[in-house]
């Protein structure tokens, strides 16, 4: 039998994670971890292919080889229940791509081994390592909006330039609230040398800007935002939301200075581009005007990974990353169902609200007249 909540359950869960022109890849967790799970990729009436797996507590699935720009469905099932999930590949792009940044937010790096409320933080180091290490491999930069640290401590600074000194390719950041306690305001300044950044590469303007402690009008970023030019493409990077988001209730969604802000807002709002954000980490976003405002995923938390976005001439491609451990994100998963997070009135489930809008947010295209 197929049930409208089988999949959206605490004891079992299946959802897409990443689609992309030719791939999809999908997570499944069931308490029968000795039931058999199936899934059955399907293009209209006929089908495509089919895997299986015996034995998983949890687990993916990867279809490859798919056209690009078309409409499947997958059919998932465990035991005598199912659920039908649908997606659909990305187009081929049609313009070059001009360079591939990974964006990584809240990794909360810690030397602390103690887990609590689902997070991961006691794997933040393994996962940081590696991931960064990874994601270098094809990226042409790195960038984080925040949350480097959990406690800005000087052990967990020393780590995090441990990991970067043996990272290839730039690595820019904002500070994140997180990065600014314990002293740690100034380790992050010794490590990256300002708390806000910009840089032009290939025509397109990265902006970084310190909300670190929710406040955006500081001398910093009002020099950030004297440099950015309205006529060419932005990537914006902030640890706090610039634009409240609905689908986000808890009272920090937001900078605390917007009405002191309004000039460097409007002047966002008129730029075509992206604003990355951390903090939060739940997929959302809110668009105003040509500027996409998107919550990141965050390293150490459910649905956890990171970004990979393609900057092409006319559309910025996102893809999500997720940690190779589907375990560890389980884990984190029914461990958020415990911790006194905000959720939204819509979702029976912390989960659910976290992982509402990953297929949707996180993977796909943005696109902006980008050199038009």
């Amino acid at each position: 039998m197929s049930s409208g909540r089988f999949g959206r359950t605490l004891d079992c869960w299946i959802g897409i994670q990443q689609v992309t022109a030719d791939a999809v890849r999908l997570r499944y967790s069931h308490k029968d971890w000795s039931a058999p799970v199936a899934a059955e990729l399907l293009c209209g009436d006929s089908g495509v292919g089919r895997q299986e797996h015996h034995g998983n507590l949890t687990g993916c699935f990867v279809f490859e080889n798919l056209s690009p720009a078309t409409r499947y469905q997958v059919k998932v099932s465990i035991g005598g229940q199912s659920a039908m999930l649908e997606f659909s590949t990305l187009p081929e792009p049609r313009t070059e791509r001009l360079f591939r940044v990974a964006v990584f937010s809240d990794p909360h790096l810690s030397t602390q081994r103690a887990a609590r409320n689902g997070r991961l933080h006691g794997e933040s180091i393994a996962l940081l390592r590696e991931l960064l290490a990874e994601a270098a491999r094809s990226a042409d930069c790195i960038i984080s909006a925040g949350d480097l640290t959990d406690s800005g401590t000087e052990a967990e600074f020393a780590c995090l330039e441990s990991i970067l000194k043996k990272i290839s390719v730039p690595v820019l950041a904002v500070p994140g609230n997180h990065d600014l306690v314990h002293g740690g305001e100034a380790r992050f300044l010794r490590l990256f040398g300002a708390p806000a950044f910009f840089e032009e590469r290939r025509g397109v303007q990265l902006a970084g800007v310190d909300t670190g402690d929710g406040f955006l009008g500081k001398p910093c970023n009002r020099a950030v935002f004297d440099r950015i030019d309205p006529g060419k493409p932005l990537m914006l990077f902030s640890h706090f939301q610039l634009f409240a988001d609905e689908w986000i209730p808890d009272a920090d969604k937001v900078i605390f200075d917007p009405g002191d802000c309004r000039a460097m807002l409007a002047k966002t709002a008129s730029c075509r581009g992206i604003g990355c954000i951390g903090h939060k980490n739940v997929a959302t976003q809110v668009k105003v005007n040509s500027f996409t405002q998107i919550n990141l995923p965050q390293l150490t938390h459910f649905p956890a990974g990171y970004l990979v976005i393609d900057v092409h001439r006319d559309e910025f491609r996102l893809r999500f990353e997720p940690i190779p451990s589907e375990i560890l994100n389980e884990y984190s998963r029914l461990g958020t169902e415990a911790a006194r997070y905000h959720a939204h009135p819509a979702c029976a489930l912390k989960s659910e609200y976290r992982d509402r809008y990953t297929q949707s947010y996180w993977n796909g295209t943005v696109k902006n007249g980008l050199f038009v």
